[in-house]
């Protein structure tokens, strides 16, 4: 058995595919229990009583057997080879269960066991014990701090949880355990399966990496879905899920100062920044929803109705929910589909004169199943139609169940994707529907919220990724002397300077020390000029009242003057290097950005000294193409302005896409900055110019 288990090498570590974790033949759980009220019994009654066929030991010093099974006093007295040790034993008894596991000669272990990492410095320093000792050994470690793994294709439930899940073709990935928990007792009402779930834990090991691996080879998976509370290896995810042909659907917590502090309490995860993730999981075309109702509601649409395309039809039998529904689509910016002309006039052959024919369709109050069946058939026969959200109202003279069998017969005729909307108290067509592949929602707004999911990942997945433009006219040496200063805030006038040695189009300046350079200066730039002071130790000048506009001499006399006061004032330590006196830029004022945490991160947005209020801002993962570049831009408020509003003339987009790809380059070749900010990037008809920015090394 051990010479057929697949080996992965990382670094000089070499470890066992985790697909064999799944399907074990034979198992010790050490840590069993005939206590009733304990976990080790009751996931020893769930190994034994869910028809799992393979062999099962309990190891516990303490008891004699286990449900009628001998029970060994350590894995080391029985005679099998055993391929899988779930352990669930206090965490100090852990290094010698390793130890004896690594003797045994065990490949895999899950450890349930809490009281590690997540309680603080000495559980930290008793699981990294634990991980020598596997290191060593090449055993691979699911949690510790987890509920285990069900595979309900081998009838192996590992957890400790009520229930065996149903099989199905969804699979799981939790790093919560209660979260997996609490997730599959829902799954049990809205009738969900499962192929495969793995609860995480602290990730000593095994990570959503490893287990998204699998899950993307299981032939038996269709859909997975994962819930985070952090990422490990965001390279290796990225890779992976752009790999897969199968939906991943991820749900990230931790968004907010507080989340982010109950995920450390909670499995001891250090959570990145939210924009450092939202860029992850465009990079890796995966969905990522906000709440776990998101997360099932789009999980059972993708399990069981083909992707769509553009052109949403919507039916119902009452205006007031088609207009909701409309106006749904609307905010998720759903194209309704424009119904033909035969579609229209076969529709009023059978329809009464008062139904509104047009999408959405109002089939009116009077319909019974007979008619929404016509109806349904009709409009899914249109070429137009590539979707379809079915509404109905319930009344006292409408049999909903009839309207969910009609829903189910059209169904199978047409290879489009249906989604209902059954505005009912009780469950009955819901799971009718649900059991049928049809999925079913409370409200309107779920059922298009989905299809617009759906629509998106289908959008994602289209797109092909570019080629990364080398930029050559750079003068790295003379970037390198900049940056060879100490660590810190480089004063905005050597930032202009690197950025011009990069290649940057920089807007003319000067710099004055007296009032009569600084008229010198203005008189060659030109009216308007803009003044600004120049200190290492000032970063926000304009909190400072450190920014001033003149317009002749006079103003640049006065600007200067109230410069030097109000720096005098306010920070009287900082050191003064001179007024730097700029040409004044027209355009569109938007800031580009880069920071660097695991990977270095871009930016893109509206800017200008109210880029903190707008949050305007699209971010994405270096290097960046040009596609990727305008897929930024266009994804903001200020980049649909710049592609011209109200008969204005476009500005020059492809100059700031091309000032985003300089900036990519330069975080890629200049790891050592750690922030970077072009605000304001001022961006007229033809071509765009750095008027300040600011370096943190």
């Amino acid at each position: 058995m051990i010479e057929n288990i697949h080996m992965l090498e990382r670094g000089e570590i070499v470890y066992m595919d985790i697909k064999y974790i799944f399907e074990p033949s034979s198992i010790a759980l050490i840590g069993a229990s005939d206590k009733k009220s304990s976990i080790g019994n009751a996931i020893m009654h769930n190994i034994i009583n869910n028809g799992f066929k393979g062999k099962i030991y309990p190891v516990n010093p303490s008891c004699k057997s286990v449900f009628g099974k001998e029970c060994f006093n350590s894995i080391l007295d029985i005679d099998e080879y055993i391929e899988l040790a779930i352990i669930v034993t206090p965490s100090r008894t852990l290094p010698s269960i390793m130890n004896e596991c690594a003797e045994k000669g065990v490949n895999a272990s899950i450890i349930i066991s809490a009281g590690f990492r997540e309680v603080g410095e000495e559980g930290r320093a008793l699981e990294e014990e634990v991980k020598s000792i596997a290191k060593k050994n090449n055993i691979r470690i699911i949690g510790p701090n987890c509920i285990g793994i069900i595979n309900t294709e081998t009838f192996l439930n590992t957890t400790f949880i009520r229930y065996m899940p149903r099989h199905g073709n969804i699979s799981l990935i939790s790093q919560s355990g209660a979260i997996c928990g609490a997730i599959l007792e829902y799954a049990k009402d809205r009738i969900i399966g499962f192929s495969k779930v793995i609860s995480l834990g602290n990730k000593l090991d095994v990570n959503e990496n490893d287990a998204l691996e699998t899950f993307i080879n299981d032939s038996s998976t269709k859909v997975i879905i994962v819930y985070l509370e952090d990422l490990v290896e965001p390279k290796r995810f990225i890779e992976l899920s752009n790999k897969s042909t199968k939906p991943i659907i991820v749900m990230k917590v931790g968004r907010s100062t507080i989340g982010m502090d109950v995920t450390r309490s909670h499995t001891g995860a250090l959570a990145g920044s939210e924009e450092m993730y939202n860029a992850i999981f465009e990079d890796a075309k995966v969905l990522r929803v906000d709440t776990l109702e998101e997360l099932f509601d789009a999980a059972i649409a993708f399990a069981s109705q083909p992707l769509p395309e553009e052109g949403c039809a919507i039916l119902s039998n009452a205006g007031g929910a088609a207009v909701i529904a409309a106006d749904s689509s609307h905010d998720y910016n759903i194209s309704l589909a424009k119904f033909d002309k035969d579609t229209l006039n076969k529709l009023r052959s059978f329809l009464p004169k008062i139904a509104s024919i047009s999408n959405p369709l109002d089939i009116t109050g009077s319909a019974d199943h007979l008619a929404y069946d016509k109806a349904l058939a009709t409009i899914l026969n249109d070429n137009n139609v590539k979707s379809c959200i079915v509404m109905a109202i319930p009344h006292a003279l409408l049999d909903t169940t009839l309207v969910a069998k009609s829903i189910i017969r059209v169904s199978k005729e047409f290879k489009k994707t249906i989604l209902a909307c059954i505005l009912s108290n009780t469950d009955i067509e819901s799971k009718l529907l649900e059991e049928n592949g049809i999925p079913c929602y409370k409200f309107p707004e779920s059922a298009v919220k989905v299809l617009s999911s759906m629509l998106r990942y289908s959008s994602i997945r289209r797109l092909q990724k570019g080629e990364v433009k080398i930029f050559t006219d750079v003068d790295r040496t003379s970037v390198a002397n900049i940056l060879s200063v100490k660590k810190g805030h480089i004063h905005h006038i050597n930032a202009l300077r690197l950025l011009a040695y990069y290649g940057f189009n920089i807007a003319r300046f000067g710099i004055a020390n007296n009032e009569d350079d600084a008229i010198k200066i203005s008189d060659e730039l030109g009216y308007p000029v803009v003044l600004k002071i120049v200190s290492e130790d000032i970063i926000h000048k304009y909190d400072l009242d450190a920014v001033k506009i003149a317009n002749d001499a006079n103003d640049v006399i006065k600007g200067f003057r109230d410069i030097m006061v109000n720096i005098r004032e306010k920070r009287p330590d900082a050191r003064i290097e001179g007024i730097s006196i700029q040409e004044f830029v027209k355009g569109k004022e938007v800031i580009i950005g880069l920071k660097h945490e695991q990977d270095s991160l871009i930016m893109f947005g509206s800017g200008g000294i109210y880029v903190d209020v707008l949050k305007d801002l699209a971010y994405r993962l270096v290097p960046i193409d040009e596609r990727k570049a305008y897929s930024m831009i266009n994804s903001t408020k200020i980049g649909k302005i710049l592609q011209g509003v109200r008969g204005e003339k476009p500005y020059d987009i492809s100059a700031v896409i091309e000032s985003l790809e300089r900036l990519s380059q330069l975080s890629v070749e200049f790891k050592e900055i750690k922030e970077l900010d072009i605000n304001p990037l001022i961006v007229s008809k033809k071509g765009c110019k750095v008027v300040d920015a600011r370096i943190i090394i």
